[in-house]
C-alpha cells in the first residue's frame, strides 16, 4: 500500500513538473490578472499588522465579494514569498501537487484500486480546469484542498472508534466545512454534497438504508443547512447575486444551462458514464439502492455550479469542483461495469472506432496545419463561451488561442491514430467495462492535450507581458509622462492595478490614462478607471509633448491613432510584443540613444 502511495505521488509530482516547466508557465513571471495583489499586500504587510491588512482587505472588498478566507490564504502567501513570481509558482505547484494526491487518497480511502484512484485525480485535475497549474491566485485550489481534508476526516471518523479521537475528526470536519464556504462563494453549494458523502459513509457502516440514514444524520444535516443559508445570506447582503462570469443575474433562458450542461459532462467522460449507465439500467443490472447515494452526490456537486456558471459557461479553474463530482462519478460507473461484466459487439465498436479514428485524424490534422481553420474554431469557440466571456475575450487572448491549437490538433492526432489502431486489431476490446476505461483514457489523454495548451498560452501572454512593462521601464524616467491606453470594459483589471502597481513598484508615478471604447455600454467604465487614476486622464496634460512612453494594450492601437490627432507615429519608435500589446517610446526620449 505504501509502496502505492509513493508511486502515485511520484507521477503526480513529475506531471505536474512537466507541465509547468515544459510549457514555461512557471517561468512567466508578472501577469495582469491577480499578480497586482502580491505586491500591494507586500507593501501593506510592511506598513501594517497581519490581522490589520486582513481586516482591511476585507473590508475593501465587501460590496463586490464575500470570500474572508481567501484574504487570509492570499496574506500568507505573500508574507511567505512576497511578490516573487517565480517562488508564487513553485509554491501554487506544490498546492496542486496536494490536491491532487488528497483526491487520490479519497479514492483509495473509499476501496478503490491503485489504477481508479489515479484516473479519479487525472480526471479531476487534468484539462482546461489545468489553469490552477499556474493562476497563482486561484481561490479554487485552496477551497479544493481545504474540501478534501474535511472529506478524510469524515472517513476516518467513521473508521475511528475512539471517543475523544472521533470527536476531533467531527469537529475538524465542521470547521474545515466553514472554511471552506468563507473561501468562495460557489462552494457554499458543495455544503450539501458534504452531507450527502458523511451520509453515504454512514450507510456504508450501518447498513440502515437511505431514509434510516437521512434519520440517524438530521442533526449533521441541518447544522450544514444552517451553514450553507447563514453564507448565502451573507453573500446576497454583503456582495449580491451577480459577479459579472457567474451568478444568477442576466439569463432569461435555458440555454446558456444546456450548453454549459453538456460542456461539462462531455468534457469529463461523463455523457460516456450516461450512456453505459442506461444500457445497464436496460439490461436490469442496476441496483437501485447502490445507485441511488452516488447519483445523488454526483448531482448535488455538478447541478449548482451548472446555474450559478450558466452564462458565461464553467471553464477553466471554475470546473472546479464540479468536474471532481464527474470525475467520481465516471470510476464508480466504470467500477460497476466491472462487477456485472457484459459483453459487447466487437464488429460494431471496431467500425465505429475506425470510422471515428479517419475524421478524427484528418480534421486534427487539418487543424495542425491549416490556419485558416483555427481561426474559424476560434471565431466559433468565443461565440459560444456566452455573451460575458465573448466581451472578456481580447485581441491578445484570441492570439494565444489560436497558438495554442496546433498542440490540441496534435493531441487529437494522436488519439485518432490510436483508434485507427484499435479498429484495425482482431478482438481487442470484448467486454463493457474494457470500452468504459478505454473512453476513460481518451479522454484524460485528449484533456492531457488541453491542459498543455492551457499551460503554454498563459505562458506566452506572462512572457508579452514582461517585455511589455520591461521596455516601459527601460525606456523611462522615474519623473517621466506614462500614458496608458486599452478598454476599460476588456481590461480592466490590466489598464488598472494591473499595470500600474507594477509601475509604481519602479517609481513610475506619472500616469495616465486613455480609455479607448466601442460602444456606450462600454462607455460607463471610464468613471471607474477615471477615478482609480485620480482624474488623470489625456486631456489633463497641456502640453502632449510631455509624454515619454504610449503602453497600448491589444485591440487599442487603430482607434488611438484615429481619435488622437496630436499623435504622430513618426515622433514614436514602436514595439509590439505577442498578443497586440504595443510600447511607443518618443524619439527624442534620452533612452534611445
Amino acid at each position: 500500500m505504501k509502496k502505492e502511495y509513493g508511486i502515485a505521488l511520484f507521477i503526480i509530482t513529475v506531471t505536474g513538473l512537466l507541465s509547468v516547466t515544459l510549457s514555461g508557465s512557471v517561468f512567466s513571471g508578472y501577469h495582469f490578472m491577480d499578480c497586482s495583489g502580491f505586491i500591494l499586500w507586500k507593501e501593506n504587510l510592511s506598513e501594517t499588522s497581519f490581522f490589520e491588512c486582513l481586516k482591511n482587505n476585507i473590508e475593501q472588498e465587501m460590496r463586490i465579494r464575500f470570500r474572508p478566507a481567501w484574504h487570509f490564504n492570499s496574506l500568507v502567501r505573500t508574507w511567505l514569498w512576497g511578490d516573487n513570481m517565480l517562488s508564487q509558482g513553485f509554491y501554487q505547484l506544490f498546492l496542486v501537487i496536494c490536491a491532487a494526491f488528497l483526491v487520490y487518497l479519497l479514492g483509495r480511502k473509499i476501496n478503490w484500486t491503485h489504477g481508479e484512484s489515479l484516473l479519479f485525480a487525472g480526471i479531476s485535475l487534468i484539462g482546461t480546469q489545468s489553469a490552477i497549474f499556474y493562476q497563482t491566485l486561484a481561490i479554487e485550489t485552496t477551497a479544493l484542498i481545504v474540501l478534501l481534508l474535511s472529506w478524510h476526516l469524515i472517513l476516518s471518523y467513521f473508521n475511528n472508534c475512539e471517543g475523544r479521537r472521533k470527536s476531533l475528526y467531527y469537529y475538524g470536519f465542521a470547521f474545515l466545512s466553514v472554511f471552506m464556504a468563507l473561501m468562495k462563494e460557489n462552494f457554499i453549494l458543495f455544503l450539501p454534497a458534504s452531507y450527502l458523502f458523511y451520509c453515504m459513509q454512514y450507510n456504508e457502516k450501518y447498513r440502515v438504508g437511505f431514509w434510516k440514514t437521512i434519520l440517524q444524520t438530521w442533526k449533521t444535516g441541518l447544522w450544514l443547512l444552517l451553514l450553507t443559508v447563514g453564507c448565502l445570506w451573507a453573500v446576497l447582503t454583503f456582495a449580491g447575486n451577480d459577479f459579472g462570469y457567474a451568478g444568477m443575474g442576466g439569463v432569461y433562458n435555458l440555454f446558456p444551462y444546456v450548453k454549459t450542461t453538456v460542456y461539462l459532462y462531455g468534457i469529463s467522460g461523463c455523457l460516456l458514464s450516461f450512456l453505459i449507465a442506461v444500457y445497464l439500467f436496460r439490461n436490469s443490472r442496476i441496483n437501485f439502492k447502490k445507485w441511488l447515494f452516488p447519483i445523488l452526490l454526483f448531482s448535488a456537486i455538478t447541478f449548482p455550479q451548472i446555474i450559478i456558471y450558466g452564462k458565461s459557461n464553467i471553464i477553466d479553474r471554475y470546473l472546479i469542483p464540479a468536474i471532481m463530482g464527474c470525475a467520481g462519478f465516471s470510476i464508480f460507473v466504470y467500477r460497476k461495469t466491472k462487477q456485472q461484466d457484459i459483453s459487447v459487439n466487437t464488429v460494431l465498436w471496431k467500425n465505429a472506432s475506425l470510422f471515428l479514428g479517419i475524421v478524427l485524424s484528418i480534421f486534427c490534422g487539418f487543424l495542425v496545419f491549416c490556419k485558416p481553420l483555427q481561426e474559424e474554431i476560434i471565431q466559433v469557440a468565443r461565440l459560444l463561451q456566452g455573451e460575458v466571456t465573448q466581451t472578456m475575450t481580447s485581441v491578445s487572448s484570441m492570439q494565444y488561442l489560436l497558438s495554442s491549437l496546433s498542440i490540441i490538433g496534435i493531441f487529437g492526432l494522436i488519439t485518432g491514430i490510436v483508434l485507427l489502431i484499435y479498429g484495425l486489431i482482431k478482438n481487442s476490446i470484448r467486454k463493457l467495462s474494457q470500452l468504459c476505461l478505454a473512453g476513460i483514457l481518451l479522454v484524460l489523454f485528449m484533456n492531457g492535450g488541453l491542459a498543455f495548451a492551457s499551460c503554454k498560452r498563459y505562458a506566452m501572454r506572462g512572457f508579452a507581458t514582461e517585455n511589455f512593462l520591461k521596455t516601459i521601464i527601460d525606456n523611462s524616467h522615474a519623473c517621466d509622462a506614462v500614458l496608458i491606453v486599452g478598454n476599460p470594459y476588456v481590461d480592466m483589471e490590466g489598464i488598472s492595478t494591473g499595470i500600474s502597481t507594477y509601475l509604481k513598484k519602479w517609481d513610475r508615478n506619472n500616469l495616465f490614462i486613455c480609455p479607448i471604447t466601442n460602444s456606450s455600454q462600454e462607455e460607463q467604465f471610464i468613471p471607474v478607471l477615471k477615478d482609480f487614476y485620480r482624474q488623470k486622464d489625456i486631456n489633463t496634460i497641456e502640453n502632449k509633448d510631455e509624454i515619454k512612453v504610449i503602453a497600448v494594450f491589444p485591440g487599442s492601437e487603430t482607434v488611438f491613432e484615429n481619435t488622437n490627432r496630436w499623435f504622430d507615429v513618426n515622433s514614436f519608435h514602436r514595439y509590439e510584443f505577442t498578443g497586440n500589446y504595443v510600447v511607443f517610446v518618443r524619439n527624442n526620449n534620452e533612452w534611445n540613444n
